[in-house]
């Protein structure tokens, strides 16, 4: 049976291990990780080409660096998670806010104007592409998180305390909105419903003829 996970003591010193001893591939993602600054794009391909090195065939020492790798991304995910969960939170809901504004004053604007229409259309536009940005990004990030764990646990993961420690890992490090949410695809559509709602309710609101 396979040994899972880096040796004990190991994970710290992983960064330290000769480069001649670690595959090309493993010491490229390594050094990603050292280098990054939590930068959700730059995790995104870190993430992409562990997966990819995981789904290939490889040793068991191979398979003990990769699996370090992928602890450390998480980890850096967590602290990323813990110091911006809050303030993204504030981005979005105030971004739904004025994008909701900015919906209602172009459906249902206080006076015909075509320059007033067209700051309307440029102000919701500017607050949709700030929220999908934060949306897109974060959830595409706990996507390739969730993919590449899936990778270790069905390819060499066989006893059950190292799915677990796995498993609880990445449920801590998944990206939030104050640990309320966890971003992923299907909010930035009910995001986008509920303004939708909301918008048709009000502005029928006190309209309907008895």
């Amino acid at each position: 049976m396979l040994v899972l996970g880096p040796e004990p003591g190991q994970e710290g010193r992983l960064w330290a291990t000769s480069r001649s001893r670690v595959p090309v591939d493993c010491a490229a993602i390594a050094s990603d990780v050292r280098e990054s600054s939590c930068r959700e794009e730059k995790i995104q391909l870190i993430l992409h080409s562990l997966s990819t090195q995981l789904s290939k065939s490889c040793s068991l020492q191979d398979f003990r660096k990769c699996f370090a790798v992928n602890l450390e991304i998480l980890k850096y995910l967590n602290n990323f998670d813990e110091h911006l969960a809050f303030p993204a939170f504030l981005a979005v809901l105030l971004t739904m806010i004025n994008l909701f504004r900015s919906g209602y004053q172009l459906a249902f604007p206080p006076v015909v104007s075509t320059r007033y229409n067209f700051f309307s259309s440029a102000t919701a536009i500017f607050y949709l592409t700030f929220q999908l940005l934060i949306m897109i990004s974060a959830a595409v990030t706990n996507e390739e998180a969730s993919k590449t764990t899936s990778v270790i646990l069905d390819k060499k993961c066989s006893t059950r305390s190292e799915k677990a420690r796995l498993e609880k890992r990445l449920k801590e490090s998944n990206l939030t909105l104050w640990k309320i949410y966890v971003l992923d695809r299907s909010i930035i559509i009910s995001s986008i419903g509920s303004l939708l709602t909301y918008g048709i309710l009000l502005g029928t609101f006190g309209k309907v003829d008895p």
